[in-house]
């Protein structure tokens, strides 16, 4: 009861915001005078809930059986510092339909928040846009992690924080043959001289969404 009142609730605020569109509304329309409102099934909301959701041992044996789902994580940045899913698309929740071009549309996509609450608008949302197989991670980060998932979690003196957007200089555009002006960060690691090493996420206007791993951050750019 407490999760279906929790959907609910995303749903009013989702639809108060201005990037991600609520999910579609089980409510009555408002019957003409003198006609009887159209009775609503129970079950309708359940079966929505099945449409959308799946548990982190389903994702597990996805991954076993090489179905090969993006993990969309839309957790703000300060959440992240708990861990991040290792092979995941780090990307704020009313950050999405900026970057929808990053999403694929031709595999299995798991929107992972904190509690199955946030994921499960933004997986209705995805599949408005035209993602077919996205899904709501039910169970959270948590969930995941508990399946067995790897995660890695960010060095607490780390110089930048993981989603923070970099600007890219020339050198980097060069050596990576991209023409995109900004990357963010989709992981952070420390390195024995003291220095620290980044992966990044970009979307490049002629060769679409990319991913560069294990890059020095002196050589990214700047903040």
């Amino acid at each position: 009861m407490i999760r279906k009142l929790a959907k609910r609730a995303l749903r009013r605020l989702v639809a108060d915001a201005p990037h991600i569109p609520s999910a579609p509304s089980t409510a009555r329309k408002r019957p003409t005078r003198g006609q009887a409102p159209d009775p609503v099934p129970e079950s309708t909301e359940e079966e929505e809930e099945e449409a959308l959701e799946v548990e982190s041992a389903e994702v597990r044996d996805w991954i076993a059986q090489g179905r090969d789902p993006l993990l969309l994580d839309i957790r703000e940045p300060h959440e992240l510092w708990s861990g991040a899913p290792v092979g995941g698309l780090l990307i704020p929740m009313n950050q999405v339909p900026h970057h929808l071009t990053a999403i694929p549309t031709d595999r299995p996509v798991v929107v992972i928040c904190a509690a199955g609450v946030r994921s499960y608008g933004v997986a209705h949302y995805l599949r408005e846009q035209g993602v077919p197989d996205a899904w709501s991670l039910s169970d959270g980060f948590g969930g995941l992690v508990e399946a067995g998932h790897p995660y890695h979690q960010p060095p607490s003196k780390a110089p930048v924080r993981l989603t923070q957007e970099l600007t890219l200089d020339d050198a980097f555009q060069r050596d990576h043959a991209v023409s995109a002006t900004t990357a963010t960060v989709q992981r952070i690691q420390s390195t024995e001289s003291g220095g620290w090493r980044v992966d990044v996420h970009l979307v490049d206007p002629e060769r679409g969404p990319q991913r560069v791993d294990n890059v020095d951050l002196s050589e990214v750019g700047s903040p």
